[in-house]
């Protein structure tokens, strides 16, 4: 929800109208900015563009709806809201991430094809399908450093009659392969959320509940753990 330059934070919530509505809030200044609709609508999923230009949500209608969700983009520069992405029936969208500043994620369910990560050119609209990496149908099993070229990503693996989620980190742009980080059990609790610096030299994840740690990529070595109230839906700002 945290922009990764200047700390602005998007989400929904109660802002002055009956139903809840998508905001931007600048802690700098203490201003809200708010996307007021006609209609009542259930935005979730905001996520910042790595460049701070774009934040992306999921939107479905409350009331009178015909059940088909939405993907939406709203440019920080326009404040205008364009749809990159409309469900089909019994279709879904998941969770969404951004491969690249101008590339975005997202975990779509079909009757016909399962689950399957699409991707979507925010410049052109143009659609695609990010075919290197199977969907299992984890939710938030990928996340990606703000150029694109380093990814986490959480896999079932099944040794004898145990399953666990393993996670890896690869270099998508270098030679140096996908290396292992750390396993959990299958029904763990922990949080599968990753959040890269936006420097691109340590990631933070969720070792407990309550507890956070910070990772140098070089090495993956652990530089240090946090306590937290709640260890979920991480994002990271320079701010």
């Amino acid at each position: 929800m945290v922009s990764p330059h200047d700390g602005r934070i998007a989400a929904q919530g109660y802002v002055g109208g009956t139903w809840p509505e998508t905001f931007v809030y600048q802690p700098s200044t203490d201003s809200i900015a708010v996307i007021r609709a006609p209609v009542s609508y259930r935005d979730v999923g905001h996520s910042w563009s790595p460049d701070g230009a774009s934040i992306a949500f999921s939107r479905q209608r409350v009331e009178g709806g015909s059940g088909v969700q939405a993907v939406v983009v709203l440019s920080t520069e326009r404040f205008a809201l364009d749809t990159v992405l409309s469900t089909g029936p019994f279709e879904s969208a998941g969770r969404m991430s951004w491969v690249a500043p101008d590339t975005l994620l997202i975990e779509y369910f079909a009757p016909a094809s399962g689950m399957e990560y699409r991707t979507v050119a925010i410049s052109t609209m143009q659609q695609g399908l990010l075919s290197d990496v199977e969907n299992q149908g984890i939710g938030g099993a990928l996340a990606f450093s703000g150029s694109g070229r380093w990814r986490t990503l959480w896999r079932r693996e099944t040794s004898g009659d145990q399953d666990s989620l393993v996670l890896t980190l690869a270099d998508r742009h270098g030679t140096r392969g996908q290396r292992r980080v750390r396993a959990l059990p299958f029904n763990g609790t922990t949080s599968l959320s990753v959040a890269f610096d936006p420097d691109e030299r340590f990631f933070a994840d969720c070792t407990a509940l309550d507890e956070l740690r910070i990772v140098r990529i070089d090495d993956l070595a652990e530089v240090r753990r946090i306590p937290v109230p709640f260890c979920s839906s991480l994002s990271w700002s320079r701010h």
